[in-house]
């Protein structure tokens, strides 16, 4: 989710919690409410406890689901033992607090089963404290302020999650495209190369030969110089013929570097740290595609699955192959698992074309990958 979003619940959650450890030191103090500096001293550290919790919960840093769920566990309990300590002081919307995290952090209908365990427990906490239904009304209002809290922000995640998704298909379709304009402008190109060849060349050909013919038959001094120079000019001609087309025919490459450029560059919720060649080219559009799907797969796994804030990519030329480096800072590899769709369909690929992919954690955290090409086919 958007980061600024974020960090605005982060803080507004932390000075409700903040601002509700006044009351009870100002009606310990004087004796208000039925609070004594004995249930203050119980309520004091588990109030404590659920800002830790809070505070670890809601850390932008990069945390297993595990030490995040633990962190929302201990916010639950924390709560429900200050409610049975003093009910009172409204501690009841801290639980609140917990529905949005849950949201943001955790699949939907685990989220909603906690809500619902939450408000449970609520209840039972306290049932023998309040007289009569009190216990049934406060848990209602708790859950239905819950259930508010974690709708809003699941339709903000979702939300999220859409333009996240169409900044992603926006990147693949602008470095598509600027893979099909460079390979239009290499068919153009060799069109071109084809049609000067074919007429200018054998035009000029021709005309060289009949100079040489009314050279041959003519022999006045001054048209004998005049046609040495027009045969020079033609043969001149020709060569520049034969240069513009061999230009064009080197030039019949696609401009990876640019679509690589491309593709990072609009890289969503992910730094991309790209090194690549300047002026990088590829003269086989297949060999071209598998570069970009490779790196475009690579920045789409690390944005999904390994919870990654930055990407480094380097692009190199490596005897007579393409090597493209990868590693992020995520969270890692699971020890043993099933490569996904996307890689397995990277290394059929690259294997079709005489290349390897291999997969390896790096020396610290994150994933690493090691893709190798051969530039022309064995």
């Amino acid at each position: 989710m958007s980061q600024p979003f974020l960090r605005l619940l982060r803080l507004t959650s932390l000075f409700v919690w903040a601002a509700m450890l006044w009351p009870v030191l100002n009606g310990a103090a004087h004796g208000e409410d039925g609070l004594t500096w004995a249930k203050a001293q119980l309520w004091i550290p588990l109030w404590a406890a659920f800002g830790v919790a809070l505070a670890l919960g809601t850390t932008p840093a990069r945390l297993s689901r595990w030490a995040r769920g633990a962190a929302f566990a201990a916010q639950t309990g924390a709560a429900l033992a200050m409610c049975g300590t003093q009910p009172e002081f409204y501690v009841g919307f801290l639980l609140v607090i917990i529905a949005w995290q849950l949201a943001v952090y955790l699949p939907v209908q685990l989220a909603a089963g906690w809500v619902v365990v939450q408000a449970v427990g609520l209840f039972v906490v306290l049932s023998p404290i309040c007289a009569n239904i009190c216990g049934w009304v406060a848990s209602s209002v708790y859950l239905a302020f819950q259930v508010f809290f974690l709708a809003t922000v699941l339709l903000v995640r979702r939300e999220w999650e859409a333009r996240v998704e169409q900044a992603r298909l926006n990147a693949e379709l602008t470095a598509a495209q600027s893979l099909l304009i460079e390979k239009s402008h290499a068919h153009e190109r060799l069109r071109l190369s084809r049609e000067l060849h074919d007429v200018m060349g054998h035009s000029l050909t021709a005309l060289s030969l009949n100079l040489e013919l009314a050279l041959n038959t003519r022999d006045p001094a001054e048209q004998a110089r005049g046609l040495t120079r027009a045969q020079a000019l033609t043969r001149e001609l020709i060569g520049d013929v034969r240069d513009v087309v061999g230009a064009l025919r080197t030039s019949e490459r696609l401009d990876i570097a640019h679509a690589l450029q491309v593709l990072a560059a609009t890289a969503p919720e992910l730094q991309v740290h790209l090194s690549a060649p300047e002026g990088l080219t590829l003269e086989d559009p297949e060999r071209a595609h598998a570069l970009l799907r490779c790196v475009q797969e690579v920045i789409a796994n690390t944005r999904k699955h390994a919870r990654a804030r930055n990407i480094w990519i380097e692009v190199r030329e490596d005897a007579g192959a393409l090597v493209v480096a990868a590693r992020d800072d995520g969270q890692g590899v699971v020890a043993g698992g099933a490569p996904g769709f996307g890689l397995a369909g990277m290394r059929e690929r690259f294997a079709r074309l005489g290349g390897e992919v291999v997969v390896a954690p790096p020396a610290g955290r994150g994933f690493a990958l090691t893709a190798r090409l051969p530039l022309a086919a064995a």
